[in-house]
C-alpha cells in the first residue's frame, strides 16, 4: 500500500510541477478547472492502471507488464489533457499536454527503476 500512495503522489506532483512550469499558477476559473481535470483523471488513471496491472519489476529487471503499465499511464495522462482542454472548452495546449504526458511516464520508470530498490506489488 505504501508503494501505492508514494507512487501516486508522485504521479500527481508530476502532473501540477509541468502545469505549473508550463502555464504558471492558474489565475482564471478555467485555469482551476482544467487543472482539477487534469489531476483527478490522472488519479484516476494511476489508480486504474494498479487495480488491472500491479508493479512487479526490480531494479534493472524490467518486465513486459511495466513497460507497458508505463506506456498506458503516458498515454492516458496526454488523453486526460486533451479531454481537459475540450470539457473546458480552451485552445488544445500541445506544450502542455507532452510535458505532462512525458512527466507522468518519467515519474512511474524512475520510481519502478531508477532508486536501486525492488519494486513490490501494490496489491
Amino acid at each position: 500500500m505504501k508503494v501505492l500512495i508514494t507512487g501516486l503522489l508522485t504521479a500527481l506532483a508530476a502532473v501540477v510541477v509541468s502545469y505549473l512550469q508550463t502555464n504558471g499558477f492558474p489565475a482564471t476559473t478555467v485555469a482551476w478547472e482544467f487543472l482539477s481535470i487534469v489531476v483527478v483523471g490522472n488519479l484516476f488513471v494511476y489508480l486504474a492502471k494498479n487495480a488491472i496491472s500491479p508493479s512487479t519489476s526490480t531494479f534493472l529487471n524490467v518486465n513486459v507488464g511495466d513497460l507497458i503499465s508505463g506506456a498506458v499511464l503516458t498515454l492516458g495522462s496526454a488523453l486526460i489533457s486533451f479531454g481537459a482542454s475540450k470539457a473546458t472548452a480552451t485552445v488544445v495546449d500541445w506544450s502542455l499536454l507532452w510535458h505532462t504526458a512525458l512527466s507522468v511516464g518519467g515519474t512511474y520508470f524512475l520510481t519502478k527503476f531508477g532508486f536501486g530498490k525492488p519494486a513490490t506489488p501494490t496489491t
